[in-house]
């Protein structure tokens, strides 16, 4: 890179750039406005959002391949267990059965994205290459979100009693809305555009 900006050619090239000089000659087309990268999540969503992401969640189970895996994860979100998001309040859990419920989630997460899953869409000539990247980054924070928790369930290491309960229960408050609620979000992104396709 340091003998690139002693380059003759290199230097027009970003003086060109610099000075707006540079015009393409193809301009990008416009962007969907719901093409953006997921918003990391601080707090629990407004119930009745959740309750419509779930919904459309549960009506599009049947009508793709991607079925199974939307299904699990709706599943998930009403599941008596540390994660549950709707039909009753999170059941406290010791941290193995804490760390169960996560990797089922990352499981979900993971075969949404896997491309035995959504390869016949990737390969299909009416998905566009931008929705896939898109996809695949959200993946990406997903999957950065998801080591988040994972790391901060080693500070539970030692805890008993109460402290291990309230422990538990952080951590699982912090999955939900750090990881789990993006995903059911990003689920319904998938759905809409996969059944969007002709």
């Amino acid at each position: 890179p340091e003998v690139s900006l002693g380059s003759e050619a290199v230097l027009a090239c970003l003086s060109e750039v610099a000075s707006g000089s540079y015009v393409p000659a193809e301009l990008p087309t416009q962007l969907d406005p719901n093409d953006a990268l997921l918003v990391e999540m601080t707090a629990p969503m407004d119930a009745e959002q959740l309750r419509l992401a779930l919904e459309e969640l549960h009506r599009s189970a049947d009508s793709h391949s991607l079925g199974r895996v939307i299904r699990h994860v709706a599943q998930l979100a009403q599941l008596d267990g540390p994660l549950r998001m709707l039909g009753g309040i999170p059941t406290a859990c010791d941290l193995t059965t804490f760390s169960q419920h996560l990797s089922a989630l990352a499981a979900q997460l993971n075969a949404l994205h896997d491309p035995k899953m959504l390869g016949e869409y990737l390969q299909s000539a009416v998905f566009k290459r931008d929705k896939y990247e898109l996809f695949a980054l959200q993946h990406v924070q997903m999957l950065v979100w998801l080591q988040r928790v994972q790391q901060g369930m080693a500070q539970g290491v030692g805890k008993v009693g109460t402290d291990m309960a309230q422990f538990v229960m952080q951590i699982a408050h912090a999955a939900r809305v750090l990881l789990f609620q993006p995903l059911l979000l990003h689920g319904v992104q998938v759905i809409r555009y996969v059944h969007a396709l002709p």
